[in-house]
C-alpha cells in the first residue's frame, strides 16, 4: 500500500493542492495590476479633491458601492470602458497610451558578445598607443569601465 492510501485512509481523500495555479494566476495578474493600482490612486485623488464619497460615485457611475471600493483598493482589472466612463464623470484623462517606435532594445547577453566581437577588438588596436593607455584602459572581465 503507497504512502497516499494509507494517509487516505487516516484522513479521508487527499486533494491536489492549487498552489501551482494560484501562483500563476499571480504572476498573471501582475503585468495589469500596475496599471489598476495608478487608475485607483488617481481615482482616490480625484475623490479626494472633489470631495465625493465612494457611495456618491458609486450613484453617479450606476454600480454598487461595494465595487467602487474594489477599485479603490487598486486590484480590479478595469475595463477601457470603466476607465471612459470615470474620465467622463470626472472630465479628466486617467490614461495615456504612448507607442514606443523608436527605441530599440537589445538582449544584455547579445550586447555582450557584440563588445567583445567588435568593439573591444577595434579599441585594443589604439589602447596601447601612450597617450590611449593613459585614458582608456580595457579588462578583460568587464564591460565600459574606465580607470
Amino acid at each position: 500500500m503507497s504512502t497516499k492510501n494509507k494517509l487516505e485512509e487516516v484522513f479521508g481523500k487527499i486533494e491536489a493542492s492549487k498552489w501551482n495555479e494560484a501562483a500563476h494566476k499571480q504572476k498573471e495578474a501582475k503585468t495589469w495590476l500596475h496599471y489598476s493600482q495608478e487608475v485607483a490612486l488617481a481615482l482616490l485623488e480625484l475623490m479626494d479633491q472633489r470631495k465625493i464619497t465612494q457611495k456618491a460615485l458609486a450613484e453617479k457611475m450606476n454600480v454598487s458601492p461595494q465595487l467602487i471600493n474594489k477599485w479603490v483598493k487598486g486590484k480590479e482589472n478595469f475595463t477601457f470602458e470603466t476607465v471612459a466612463r470615470l474620465e467622463e464623470v470626472f472630465g479628466v484623462k486617467l490614461l495615456k497610451v504612448e507607442l514606443k517606435s523608436n527605441k530599440v532594445s537589445i538582449p544584455v547577453e547579445i550586447l555582450k558578445v557584440y563588445i567583445e566581437e567588435y568593439i573591444r577588438p577595434s579599441l585594443n588596436l589604439w589602447a596601447n598607443k601612450p597617450l590611449a593607455s593613459k585614458i582608456i584602459k580595457i579588462p578583460k572581465t568587464e564591460y565600459a569601465k574606465a580607470n
